[in-house]
C-alpha cells in the first residue's frame, strides 16, 4: 500500500482508495504518477491510498507463468504477431500459446493462483479500509477494470459505501458471468476509427499529417495500407519489419486516447503518414524501438482469471464486430467513455457497461461525456466532468442524469463547439476527472 497524505487536516475527509484498472496495473505506480492530479481530482482532504493487487508488482508472493523474465518477453514479443485475426492458423497458434501460458501459470504459480483474482482483491480492499481506521465505509475512484472491482465491491459490501465513482466501465454482470463478452468488447471501434478519418480532414493538411482532399480519401489510404500490409510486412527502421497484427495493434492502443494519441510528435497521424509515404525504413533505430514499445504496450495486461472464453471461437465470431480492428484476445471497451457518479459515458457511441452496471444499483448517476476514447479522464479531459466527481466527492452533490459534458478539446485540438472550423491552436490543459 501507498498513500498521499491529505493536504488539508483542517477538513480531513478520510482515506480515498483509487485503483488503475488492468487486470494487472500497479496500483501503488500509478499512485506517485498521477499525484497531482489526483489531488486536483478528488481535492485536498483525502488521504488518496492505493495498492498493488495479489500477484501484481511489489506483492508477494510473486506471480509468474514464466521460467524467467527473458522468457515472458519473448511469449509476449510472439503474441505481437498473433494479436488479431490475421487467418485460422493464426487464431490456432494463438490458442496453443494461451494454453502454454497456462500450463506455465499451473508449473510456476499454482500455489499461488487460487488466492488470486477479483473477489480476492475486493475482500483485501474491504479489510484495508476496515483497517485504516476512519470508517467502515468505502471511497473509491477507479478506471477501467478498477471499475469491475468497485462495482464487485458496491455488490458483495452493498452497506459499506460512503462514496464510490468508476470511469471506463465494463459490464460487470457480463464479465463474471457472459463467456461471449469479448464478442461485443469493441463493436463501436470502427465509430472510433471512422473520427480519426472525419477530424484529420477537418484539421487541414497544416495539422494532420495523414491529411488527404477529402474524409473519403483519408479513409481509402488507410484501407490501402491495411491490405498492403495484410499482404506482407514492411521494413521498420534499419533492422526490423512492422507486419499487419502490429499494425493494428498500433491503432487499437491510439483509439484508447484519441486526444493525445491521433497527433503530436508519435501521433497516429504520423505513423499513417510514414506508411502512406512508404518511408516507415527510414526510421532511426531508436524511433523504430519507440514505435515497437508503444506497440508492445497493447499487449502487456495479464489475462483476469475471471472470465474464461474459448479463445478461438472467440476470436473467430468476434472478428465480425469490426473491420478495422478485427478480433482480440482481451476484453477491452475503447468505444466507450464511461464513469459511474457514480458512472460516464460516451454519448457518441453505443455504451452498455455504464447503463447496464447502473441499473443494478438504485440512485446512481450515468454522467455523459460527449467524445470517444476509453476513459474520460484520460480520453478526453473535461472541466465539466472535473467539477462533477469533486462536487460529489466533497459534497455528496450528483449532476443531473441529463447532463452531457463536452471535452475540453478534440482530437487535433478542434474546438468541441465548432470542429468544422479546424484547429484552435491551443488545447486544454486543465486536468479532467470521471
Amino acid at each position: 500500500m501507498a498513500r498521499i497524505r491529505a493536504q488539508d487536516q483542517t477538513n480531513y475527509l478520510g482515506p480515498l482508495f483509487v485503483n488503475p484498472g488492468g487486470p494487472g496495473s500497479s496500483g501503488i505506480d500509478f499512485l506517485f504518477q498521477r499525484a497531482a492530479s489526483l489531488v486536483e481530482q478528488v481535492g485536498k482532504g483525502y488521504d488518496i491510498v492505493s495498492w498493488d493487487p495479489r500477484g501484481v508488482g511489489s506483492t508477494l508472493p510473486a506471480l509468474s507463468c514464466f521460467a524467467d523474465p527473458a522468457s515472458r518477453a519473448s511469449a509476449l514479443e510472439q503474441e505481437e504477431h498473433l494479436f488479431l485475426f490475421n487467418n485460422d492458423s493464426t487464431l490456432e497458434d494463438l490458442a496453443a500459446r494461451q494454453q502454454a501460458t497456462a500450463a506455465g501459470c499451473q508449473k510456476y504459480a499454482n500455489e499461488v493462483l487460487p488466492y488470486i483474482g477479483t473477489m480476492a482483491n475486493v475482500r483485501d480492499l474491504n479489510l484495508m479500509n476496515r483497517l485504516y481506521g476512519f470508517s467502515e465505509d468505502l471511497t473509491y475512484l477507479a478506471y477501467s477494470y478498477g471499475a469491475i472491482l468497485g462495482s464487485a465491491y458496491a455488490a458483495t459490501f452493498p452497506k459499506n459505501i460512503k462514496r464510490l465513482a468508476v470511469d471506463g466501465v465494463l459490464d460487470v454482470n457480463r464479465w463474471f458471468f457472459d463467456k461471449e463478452f469479448l464478442l461485443t468488447s469493441y463493436i463501436d471501434s470502427d465509430k472510433v476509427i471512422d473520427e480519426f478519418f472525419q477530424y484529420c480532414f477537418l484539421a487541414g493538411q497544416s495539422i494532420c499529417a495523414f491529411w488527404h482532399s477529402s474524409y473519403a480519401a483519408i479513409r481509402q489510404a488507410f484501407i490501402t495500407i491495411d491490405n498492403s500490409l495484410h499482404k506482407a510486412p514492411v521494413a521498420a527502421g534499419p533492422s526490423r519489419q512492422l507486419d499487419w497484427s502490429q499494425f493494428r495493434l498500433y491503432v487499437w492502443n491510439a483509439l484508447k486516447s484519441p486526444t493525445t494519441s491521433w497527433s503530436g510528435s508519435g501521433g497516429l497521424d504520423k505513423f499513417l503518414a510514414l506508411l502512406d509515404d512508404r518511408k516507415l525504413d527510414r526510421l532511426t533505430a531508436t524511433a523504430a524501438d519507440a514505435l515497437f514499445n508503444y506497440i508492445a504496450q497493447g499487449n502487456n495486461e495479464i489475462t483476469s482469471t475471471d472470465t474464461l472464453v474459448d479463445p478461438v471461437s472467440g476470436l473467430r465470431n468476434g472478428g465480425g464486430n469490426s473491420a478495422i480492428i478485427g478480433a482480440v484476445d482481451n476484453p477491452y471497451s475503447f468505444g466507450d467513455i464511461e464513469s459511474i457518479l457514480p458512472f460516464l459515458q460516451s454519448q457518441r457511441v453505443t455504451s452498455t457497461g455504464a447503463l447496464s452496471n447502473s441499473a443494478v444499483f438504485p440512485g446512481s448517476i450515468v454522467l455523459r461525456t460527449n467524445a470517444s476514447g476509453h476513459t474520460t479522464t484520460f480520453a478526453a479531459p473535461s472541466n465539466c466532468a472535473q467539477q462533477a466527481v469533486f462536487a460529489y466527492f466533497n459534497s455528496d452533490t450528483l449532476p443531473d442524469a441529463n447532463t452531457l459534458c463536452q471535452p475540453g478539446a478534440l482530437p487535433f485540438n478542434l474546438d468541441p463547439q465548432n470542429p468544422q472550423g479546424g484547429a484552435t491552436g491551443v488545447a486544454e490543459t486543465d486536468s479532467a476527472v470521471v
